[in-house]
Formats: C-alpha cells, structure tokens, sequence
C-alpha cells in the first residue's frame, strides 16, 4: 500500500504539470496575436481584444516585447514539462499493474500462489527483500484447464502469467477475454474454429471469478480474438489494449465447479 501511496503523489504530481502545460498553449497564442496586430496597438495600450478573448499588456513596454515576454515564458516553461506525459503514461501503467497485481493477491490461493506473486513484484522493483535474500517463490506456471466441450483454457493468475497467457501461450485466433474495467486474470480458449456457447460461458465464468469483481452475481466480460490484443509499449507485464471486442456477461465460476469432459 505505501508503493501504492507514493505512484499515486506522484501521478497527482506529473498530473498538476500536465495542466501548466495546457496554459502553455495559451502563452504561445497570446504571443502570436500579439504580433498579428502588432501595428493596431497603441502606445500605452493595457489589452488587447482577439476573437473575444482579453490579452493584457504591461503598457510600458512595447508591443514586441509584450509579445517577446510570452514567448521566452513559454519556451522556459516547455522546456521544464518536456518528457511528462511520458512520465504519466509510465505511472499510470505502474499503477495498473500494482492494482492488478493487488487484485490477483487477494484472490490467490496457497502459500505457492502467493510467493510467485511477490517475486513477481520484487523483479519489478516494486517491493525490496526482506533479509538478504530475495523471494525465491517459484515461477508458478498459468492454470490449466479443460471446458465441458474438451477445449483448452488458460488463466493467468498474476501479472507475469497473464502475460505469458497472452502473448505466449495463445495462438493469433484463440480467444482472449478479461473482466471490463476490473483488474484481473486474462483468460485464453484454444479452439480450431468457432468456440462452443456452453464454452465460452465458462471461460467468461473463469474470468469473472478470478478478478476483482469475484463476489459479483454477473459481470461484463471482454471478449476478443487474441491477434486484436496489443502489449502497451514499455508498459509493465499484462498490460494491453484491445480493439474489435464485444461484451458478454458471465456469473463467476470457480475452477472445481467447471465440468471436466471425459
């Protein structure tokens, strides 16, 4: 909770920077206008007014340097904020996996479920060992299971596995889903073809009961074709964007209750 804390002053932090860089926009075009009507400005002018917006003058000084003022301002301004939306995109993404992560903990099941957890976070600098010695859990592998209809499904049960569920596991047109706008596991079907109903409700079941919305008595599910999944660019492991989905709703399901064939 205190990386938590800390990925959330500073994402208020870079995101109150963001907001000066928008005033900076105004700056540039204050300066522009300023030399558009550099010769209807009078001496001593205190305003001027442009498209219905009011720009003030300092009237001792020429109407250049007014102009001259913003953009020195705004350029040492710029220079100051260069990289920050980065830097945004780059916490919002810590504070994704964080929450997934935080999500997927609360959910494991086992000491070996949750120590392949925190060594995940450990890699990614996120959590310092304890001692001297670094959380030596092991690399707990995605669980594995089979629908009723005898098709292949894969659940990530952590960052690290759903990234491995995702772009090492499926094939470009298995199907992909993952609980909307909730934290939590990414779920594969393998299939030759289209994918059974009474499947695909069990795999939406899956996905439902391993996330943050578990104790929901139905939850929207995304569904896509895996080759729609992109991995976010420098972004931490699991997380995605994805286009050309739909949505399915799915009551949780939990591994034991899922109809094994054969």
């Amino acid at each position: 909770l205190d990386v938590r804390e800390r990925l959330q002053r500073q994402h208020d932090a870079l995101s109150r920077e963001l907001v000066r860089a928008e005033a900076l926009d105004r700056l540039r075009w204050e300066g522009e206008m300023i030399y558009g009507f550099l010769y209807e400005i009078q001496p001593g002018q205190t305003a001027l007014v442009v498209e219905g917006q009011t720009i003030k003058l300092d009237p001792d000084k020429p109407p250049v340097e007014n102009a001259q003022a913003r953009f020195r301002e705004y350029n040492k301004a710029k220079g100051a904020l260069a990289g920050v939306p980065e830097r945004v995109a780059a916490v919002n993404g810590q504070l994704h996996y964080l929450d997934e992560t935080l999500a997927l903990l609360d959910l494991a099941e086992g000491y070996e479920a949750i120590a392949a957890i925190e060594r995940e976070v450990e890699e990614q600098g996120m959590l310092k060992a304890s001692g001297k010695h670094k959380v030596k859990g092991p690399r707990a592998a995605p669980l594995r299971l089979h629908s009723s209809d005898g098709l292949p499904i894969f659940v990530g049960r952590s960052a690290g596995q759903n990234e491995e569920v995702t772009f090492r596991l499926a094939r470009p047109d298995d199907l992909w889903l993952h609980v909307h706008g909730q934290p939590g596991a990414h779920v594969v079907v393998q299939a030759e073809g289209d994918v059974p109903d009474r499947t695909l409700e069990e795999a939406a079941g899956l996905a439902a009961y391993f996330s943050k919305a578990r104790t929901a008595t139905s939850v929207e599910v995304i569904v896509t074709q895996r080759r729609n999944v992109r991995k976010i660019p420098g972004g931490p492991p699991g997380l995605v964007s994805y286009r050309n989905e739909r949505a399915v709703r799915a009551a949780p399901l939990a591994p034991a209750e899922l109809d094994q064939p054969g």
